[in-house]
């Protein structure tokens, strides 16, 4: 008996040995730059105008791969980067390549924030149809060097919430998705000075949407700050050009008439209203496009 136990041991030992020398080795000869080289490439070529740096990757012993310095940016402009994650990891849905589709899952860190989500392609083919979901938190907007190139605006805040989608890579607005942010302690610059004022610090902003053929429908959306309230809801038609997609929006704003203090020209703004300061929400419509915003009061 006691001999049994002891060869028994002495497998378990080999085995373990076995499989810590074999993961070692994958470990030290690991491909890593044909490995970088070919996902590059492998986005390069593919439908999404985009194109990918990363610094490092190494496998993992959770059965994955390890993406570091890791930035995206369009092709037409790679100096410019959409966003820059410290530490990516990927691990492959190996159940769904067995039912011959390509599915992966990630999570990491992304300016101070983490991420985390699935991709799903239908095929084994990242041109099929696909679909993913992911959640993230506490993302500084403020660190997105082209956010304010693409938005036409500066905004900052911390960026938590979850996002689904499924369509296709070639025609991403024709798919449906839906999104529920929430956007904290920030700052929104507006496009044009409304009423002597160029920006607004805000407590929380709070947004659901949902996108489907190329139409976004604001189901929600809430400000609260010190000195401000707002609520929006609407559509926006998305079109080839993001910055001209078309506005159909209303919303009401209750300002205080703090919310001018400090800023040229507040005595003439709150003169103008008046009265109509503290006495309930104003309301407003907002027509026009995404680059030439159109605001009336109603």
């Amino acid at each position: 008996m006691n001999q049994i136990t002891e060869k028994n041991r002495t497998w378990t030992a080999y085995t373990l040995y076995a499989i810590l020398l074999t993961l070692g080795l994958l470990y030290i000869l690991f491909p890593s730059r044909a490995v970088k080289d070919y996902l590059e490439a492998r986005v390069d070529d593919s439908a999404i105008p985009v194109h990918i740096s990363i610094g490092d990757i190494s496998p993992s012993l959770a059965f994955g791969l390890t993406l570091r310095e890791t930035e995206l940016s369009r092709q037409a402009a790679p100096e410019k980067v959409l966003f820059r994650a410290d530490r990516l990891f990927v691990r492959p849905g190996l159940w769904s390549y067995l039912q011959g589709k390509m599915k992966a899952c990630f999570d990491g860190r992304l300016n101070d924030g983490s991420l985390e989500g699935c991709v799903q392609f239908n095929e084994n083919d990242p041109n099929t149809p696909f679909s993913t979901s992911m959640t993230f938190r506490d993302i500084l907007l403020g660190k997105f060097e082209y956010l304010a190139d693409l938005i036409g605006r500066h905004v900052e805040g911390s960026l938590g919430g979850s996002f689904a989608y499924d369509g296709q890579i070639e025609s991403l607005m024709e798919g449906t998705g839906e999104a529920d942010l929430r956007l904290s302690n920030g700052r929104i610059e507006l496009q044009k000075p409304v009423l002597d004022l160029n920006a607004v610090d805000f407590d929380e902003i709070w947004v659901k949407l949902t996108l489907k053929k190329r139409r976004v429908d604001l189901t929600h959306v809430e400000l609260k700050g010190p000195n401000i309230y707002g609520t929006l809801t609407g559509t926006i038609s998305i079109r080839k050009e993001l910055m001209d997609s078309g506005l159909n929006l209303k919303g009401t704003v209750d300002p205080s008439k703090s919310l001018f203090e400090g800023s040229e020209g507040a005595s003439v703004t709150v003169k103008l209203l008046g009265q109509t300061l503290g006495d309930g929400p104003l309301s407003f419509r907002v027509r026009g496009t995404l680059k030439n915003p159109r605001f009336d009061l109603i």
